[in-house]
């Protein structure tokens, strides 16, 4: 009757004299007395150590306490609204209230005070996927990250091709899959044929040579170039115009004439003219590459000399890879090559004329041969011209032929005589 009359506190303190503490609660919420509401709670619940009559326990308190929160959650009051739900036994619901007003600290303080881990963590995904699933997008990952869910985060963006917004969260989280993202993307934009993209990408990849192989396959030679060159730098630059320069030519359909020209002609345009060069040696054309070397890089032609030199030695013509060794400015390579073969006079011979000092050499070279098919005598003279006479009596010594090195010490290197003397005594007794 009090209620009805209006009379509420005096109806909530004769409920509460009368014991029924529950009506007095439902009484002040009936009047929208919210504060005096909770104070009932608190101090009836206080008064008997938390276990009287409505301690927050009693599953019958419960109700009473979520709607005393509910009202302070429509109203904002998000402290007083947690107060309540925590001691309602429902601290996840002031979590997600916490959430949806995007207070993120607040419902984190909340949670690793009442909540495990793994009700948080689902707290967090679950408002998350509904953010997400609204278009919400930034607060969505504010919620999967605050949650530990990062790698849901990314994937979100990543299926809506917000590539920027992923690769953020990549290089903020998992720095040491950034490459393997950037590559990832790259290898997707090239696929989708948005080669704009995928070069960007490619070269935040640290991959910039994906990207001028990317250029090459599809013939955007232009862009090739481009990338090799302020990526690679010149080096870079001069393989993709020489691979420019063989596909060119391999399209002309010939071996050699207009094919070969049509490469060289591109390498030239391009101001690599060693390159046209080195281009016609690979075909052999050594004609050819005389005369570019000639009009365009003279500094090249002794090159070109000692590349066609090899290729004499390999066909046998011996002469003629001699006069190119010799006007390539290497004689030592002509001697070898002679020498090798075991033709000693003319291995001597471009000695004296053009490497001097690679005579004493040759000669030993020619005296160790004699040793070995045991021409011993004409070793011993050649030995003794190169001014060796020491090696002609270990030649003598090792084959035990101590009176031959006994002749030799004396005439030419006395100062090892005593030394032959002592071999051929310790022989003799052996």
């Amino acid at each position: 009757w009090l209620v009805s009359q209006g009379q509420y506190d005096a109806a909530v303190n004769h409920f509460i004299e009368a014991n029924e503490h529950r009506k007095a609660i439902e009484a002040c919420m009936s009047a929208r007395l919210w504060n005096r509401a909770e104070e009932l709670v608190d101090q009836l619940s206080l008064s008997t150590g938390a276990q009287g009559p409505l301690a927050p326990s009693d599953p019958s308190v419960q109700p009473l306490l979520l709607r005393i929160a509910e009202h302070y959650a429509k109203a904002r009051q998000l402290g007083q609204a947690e107060r309540l739900y925590v001691k309602a036994g429902r601290a996840s619901d002031a979590v997600t209230l916490y959430l949806n007003h995007r207070q993120v600290q607040e419902a984190q303080r909340v949670a690793r005070s009442h909540l495990d881990e793994k009700e948080s963590k689902e707290l967090h995904r679950k408002l998350a996927i509904k953010l997400e699933a609204e278009g919400k997008l930034i607060e969505a990952e504010e919620l999967y990250v605050a949650g530990g869910d990062v790698d849901l985060a990314i994937h979100m963006y990543k299926k809506r091709e917000t590539f920027d917004q992923m690769l953020r969260l990549v290089a903020k989280y998992r720095a040491n899959l950034l490459n393997d993202t950037y590559k990832v993307l790259a290898e997707h934009m090239e696929m989708k044929g948005n080669l704009v993209m995928a070069e960007h990408y490619y070269i935040d990849a640290g991959l910039w040579q994906n990207a001028v192989a990317m250029h090459r396959n599809l013939g955007r030679w232009d862009d090739a170039k481009r990338v090799a060159r302020t990526q690679g730098g010149q080096a870079a630059l001069h393989k993709v115009v020489l691979a420019h320069a063989q596909t060119v030519a391999r399209e002309n359909d010939s071996a050699n004439g207009t094919a070969k020209d049509a490469g060289v002609q591109l390498l030239l345009r391009h101001n690599f003219p060693e390159l046209a060069v080195d281009y016609v040696l690979e075909h052999k054309n050594f004609a050819y590459a005389f005369e570019l070397a000639r009009a365009h890089c003279k500094s090249r032609l002794q090159d070109v000399h000692l590349k066609r030199a090899l290729q004499m030695e390999d066909d046998n013509r011996f002469r003629e890879a001699e006069e190119d060794f010799i006007a390539a400015g290497r004689p030592k390579e002509a001697i070898e090559m002679y020498a090798y073969g075991g033709d000693w006079m003319s291995a001597e011979r471009v000695a004296e004329n053009y490497h001097p000092a690679s005579v004493p050499e040759i000669k030993v070279k020619h005296a160790q041969e004699k040793a070995e098919k045991g021409n011993t005598q004409a070793a011993e003279a050649l030995f003794v011209a190169a001014q060796k006479s020491e090696l002609a009596v270990q030649m003598y010594i090792s084959k035990g032929l101590f009176p031959d090195a006994v002749r030799v010490c004396k005439r030419y290197c006395p100062q090892l005589l005593e030394e032959v003397m002592q071999a051929a005594a310790a022989s003799e007794g052996g």
